[in-house]
């Protein structure tokens, strides 16, 4: 159980005494290594959000949560009156478990805490909630994807092109997940980036602690996704693809895209993205030549001069991908832009296979 002793409250100006109006929970977890793309995340969503709700924003972080980074996240108290933020301290949880993804930390798991987590806040009650990840913005109103009917479902995410595709079903990697989660299909497999919670059926369904005991298992290759998927399957409800916009595969026009969203899902996805995602090993802040780094790279120019230099210039600097690969992104984006990059691959693959 999380210790709510160490739970610290940060109140937006002008949150406090507001308590009639609507409510949006928005979970997040991070650590010192995302603090910075975690805030970049909460920040696109606080300057898309037009409505007087409430957000109610939950980091969830290690014990070793940096007092820099959370001056930093204190700061936008200053900047969004509608924000109520809360920061939890989640000791030591988790830290056992080997990730199996070089790019992510054990933080990636304190998703499957939150419905535990919301049964300890004090004076909260909380039946439906956003779960976001860090490598990502928010585009449109988050109110959006708040007000989608779940229709009795406990959780709703966006399908992985790589698992749920039909014409994948029998790869290696498909038969391992599936056999690893003991499930028949993975036709409805998820990703655990963007998530709508009802916590309530979460509670009737008997799954909370399920959840969380599942965490700790080494055996799954994508820990707190492959959980979720496990824990709940033939419990979760497919949402438009348009609420996670995955940066590595919007662009193209191939058969699995196809197959699982529909060409006028994608097409209407490509043009009015709520969330725009940047799964996989190249992000933004390292590789700022990829596909819709600009997206990201636009609320870090909106950031007062001292943070930029203070924190966001260091943090690219010392992450930032060989001017090799940088020109080479650049490249591919060019092509992508230019409407040729589908095309130049297909060639690719083709001579390829002649040789």
């Amino acid at each position: 159980m999380t210790a709510v002793r160490d739970v610290t409250v940060l109140q937006g100006v002008g949150a406090s005494g507001k308590e009639g109006k609507k409510t949006i929970p928005v979970f997040f977890n991070t650590d010192n290594n995302y603090a910075l793309p975690t805030y970049i995340t909460l920040y696109s969503l606080l300057e898309n959000h037009h409505s007087d709700s409430l957000i109610d924003a939950y980091i969830l972080t290690n014990g070793d949560f940096a007092e820099s980074y959370k001056s930093l996240f204190d700061s936008l108290r200053s900047r969004f009156s509608l924000l109520r933020l809360t920061i939890i301290d989640m000791e030591h949880h988790y830290e056992s478990v080997k990730i199996n993804i070089s790019y992510i930390s054990s933080a990636s798991l304190y998703r499957l805490m939150i419905p535990d987590i919301v049964r300890t806040l004090p004076d909260k009650h909380i039946g439906k909630c956003i779960y976001l990840d860090s490598d990502l913005v928010v585009e449109g109103d988050i109110e959006e994807l708040y007000d989608i009917d779940m229709e009795g479902f406990p959780v709703c995410g966006i399908r992985d092109r790589y698992l749920s595709s039909p014409d994948l079903a029998e790869t290696e990697i498909n038969s391992e997940v599936r056999r690893s989660l003991g499930v028949p299909s993975l036709s409805g497999y998820i990703n655990s980036g963007v998530m709508l919670l009802d916590l309530n059926r979460l509670d009737e369904s008997g799954k909370t602690r399920e959840l969380m005991e599942e965490g700790y298992n080494q055996t799954y290759r994508y820990n707190d996704q492959d959980v979720i998927n496990k824990v709940l399957y033939g419990k979760i409800k497919t949402l438009p693809l348009r609420f996670n916009v995955f940066t590595s595969f919007i662009y193209l026009s191939d058969k699995d895209m196809i197959d699982i969203y529909g060409k006028e899902e994608i097409r209407k996805a490509r043009k009015e993205p709520l969330i725009t995602h940047y799964v996989a090993d190249k992000k933004p802040w390292s590789h700022p030549t990829i596909y819709m780094a600009t997206k990201w790279w636009k609320y870090v120019r909106k950031q007062e001069r001292e943070v930029k230099r203070a924190h966001f210039e260091p943090y690219a600097k010392e992450r930032r991908a060989p001017l090799r690969v940088r020109i080479r992104d650049f490249g591919k984006t060019l092509a992508i832009h230019l409407h040729i990059y589908n095309l130049t691959r297909d060639t690719y693959h083709l001579i390829k296979r002649k040789r």
